[in-house]
Order: structure tokens, then sequence, then C-alpha cells
């Protein structure tokens, strides 16, 4: 879209073309626009220049300046925040991971330990089985003692009884 100056004519810079709207950010002409070369920053640009508007008044050029600085500054602390951020996305993702990780293991590790705690279940079964039984046999040769002790006779089958 071509730029005019008041006689409806697009601007041209020296070289003849078509001149840019520029916006200065230099201290004391701020927020102040001008038409340059198109060919700028480029070596070899005509340095056509002229303002568009005119100087602001002195407590512009006093309080934009500041308030440049405290944007800038705000943007530098807003880029740290969101460095900041990411990082700390980061280290939750990676804690996910590692939560994840965990919980499996943690399943592995219960499962292994019901399984261990059958085991230990059926070993004592086997345990008072084999007390049971052992007890058994004693009582029986306490009285097959204490029938001997008595006079009596016992039984033959009661040896087989005791062996099994």
């Amino acid at each position: 879209m071509p730029l005019f100056s008041g006689d409806s004519m697009p601007v041209k810079c020296y070289c003849k073309r078509e001149a840019i709207v520029v916006t200065s950010w230099k201290e004391g002409n701020v927020g102040r626009c001008f038409f340059g070369c198109a060919a700028y920053p480029n070596i070899g640009y005509c340095k056509y220049f002229r303002w568009i508007d005119e100087p602001l008044c002195d407590i512009a050029r006093e309080i934009i300046p500041g308030l440049l600085k405290r944007m800038n500054e705000q943007k530098t602390e807003i880029k740290k925040a969101q460095d900041i951020a990411e990082k700390f996305e980061e280290m939750l993702n990676d804690l996910e991971r590692l939560n994840g990780r965990l919980e499996y293991e943690n399943r592995a590790l219960k499962a292994e330990n019901a399984k261990l705690l059958d085991e230990k279940s059926l070993i004592n079964d086997a345990k008072m089985s084999v007390n049971l039984k052992l007890c058994i046999k004693v009582f029986m040769v306490l009285l097959v003692l204490a029938k001997i002790l008595c006079g009596e006779t016992v039984p033959k089958n009661m040896d087989v009884v005791m062996l099994k």
C-alpha cells in the first residue's frame, strides 16, 4: 500500500523507491514516525528522512522513555518467568514419568509379596501338618507304653499305625 504525502502522491525516497514509515525509539523522539528509504538498513540506502508527525511535548518525551524501560524490564521478567515455568514443566513431566515407573514397580513388588505370603502360608500349613502327625505318633507311643506298664497286651496292628 503506497504511502502518500499531503498532496496525495506516494512519498519517494532519493533513490526513487516508495518510502517506508518507521517509528523512532531513540531518546528524545520516542514514538515519532518518519519516512525513510525502503532499502534501509542495507548497504547503499539513500538516507532519505522526513518526519511525519510533530515532536512530542516535553512531558511525553520525559515520560515515554521511562515507560519503555519499564516495559522492556517487564518483558525480561516475563521471559525469565516463562523459562522457569518451562523448567518446572519439564521437572513435572520427569516426576510424572518417575511416578509411573515407581507405581509399576510397586505393583510388581506387591504381587511378589502376595506370592511369598502364599508360599509362607503353605509352608506353615505343612509344618503344622508335620507337627500334628508327630504329636499323634508321640501320643500313640505313650499309649503303647502306658498299656505295657499296666500289663495290658498291645494289639498287633498298633505297630502299623505308629509307623505310618
